[in-house]
């Protein structure tokens, strides 16, 4: 057992494992009860867990300096600067997250035509280094960037008033494109934003029937044809309220052809869960999706 196996063993799950650790266990799914806290350690659990963490502290994925702590107190491989260096989001549309200007307020789309989904959260801004931490885990596979993103996104949505969801469902990849890719980067963001928060995951919920083109270079509406009927109900929800979780939200017709289905079976409040929200200006100049391949510059 090397030093990465022992931290995931005394920390009590795969979470806290490297990724090539918890790849092999990543095949199930997290099950935690509706809204209740994480599942508690014994005593000897904790003890180990804090001798772990002494041991093998957490350290940034960013930089390489000592690692923080997230909301909940658990081990994040983020250090304190670089968290503050990420975009935040400060003042987002309360329906789809775009920036605006006023706080509780609504972009100018939602208020000429609200999307299918009842609200967005996305804490970040694309750009460095959330967008590096994003595409990092979607095309470079560094899948240790999806519980920092997972962990991130669950301490946004700890300082939300109101009920949470019921269960948190992973935007699904097409079968074609997930055996490229070997994961879904939703789900593993998705994962770990609810172990923390003590929602269930439910992957199996929606299924990506067509293999649709990329995104990038496409118009708004080239963008919601392309989605049309992508997705599918694999197996009832069983659920009044649901987030749908993914990495980055940019026009939200992805987002919305999920919602729309997720409605058609009776859900009755979806929300949009994002790491990231690609701004206006950002749409107009065509953020580009490296989906052949990715060369990160290290710029610390």
């Amino acid at each position: 057992m090397n030093c990465w196996e022992i931290r995931a063993a005394c920390a009590g799950g795969t979470e806290h494992a490297a990724p090539h650790v918890r790849s092999a266990a990543w095949s199930g799914h997290v099950r935690v009860s509706v809204n209740s806290s994480p599942p508690r350690k014994s005593t000897f659990g904790r003890v180990l867990a804090s001798l772990a963490t002494l041991a093998l502290p957490p350290t940034c994925c960013l930089c390489g300096a000592w690692g923080g702590r997230d909301l909940r107190g658990a081990p994040l491989d983020l250090c304190d600067i670089c968290r503050v260096l990420l975009p935040r989001n400060a003042i987002p549309c309360v329906r789809c997250a775009i920036p605006v200007e006023r706080p509780g307020t609504l972009c100018a789309a939602c208020a000429r035509a609200a999307p299918v989904f009842d609200a967005a959260v996305a804490p970040y801004l694309y750009a460095y280094p959330a967008e590096h931490l994003v595409r990092g885990l979607k095309f470079a596979g560094q899948r240790l960037y999806g519980r920092v993103l997972g962990q991130l996104l669950a301490a946004a949505c700890l300082m939300r008033n109101g009920p949470r969801p019921e269960v948190l469902v992973p935007v699904p990849l097409h079968a074609a494109r997930y055996r490229q890719r070997g994961f879904n980067q939703a789900h593993e963001i998705a994962r770990f934003a609810g172990c923390t928060l003590g929602i269930a995951v439910d992957p199996g919920i929606l299924v990506r029937v067509a293999a649709t083109r990329e995104q990038s270079g496409l118009s708004l509406r080239e963008r919601k044809i392309n989605v049309r009927g992508a997705f599918a109900l694999r197996r009832q929800p069983h659920a009044a309220h649901v987030a749908l979780v993914d990495d980055v939200l940019t026009t939200g017709s992805t987002a919305s052809e999920a919602a729309r289905v997720l409605k058609s079976a009776g859900v009755g409040r979806v929300e949009v869960w994002a790491v990231a929200r690609v701004t206006l200006a950002q749409r107009s100049t065509d953020v580009p999706d490296i989906s052949d391949g990715l060369r990160i510059q290290d710029r610390h």
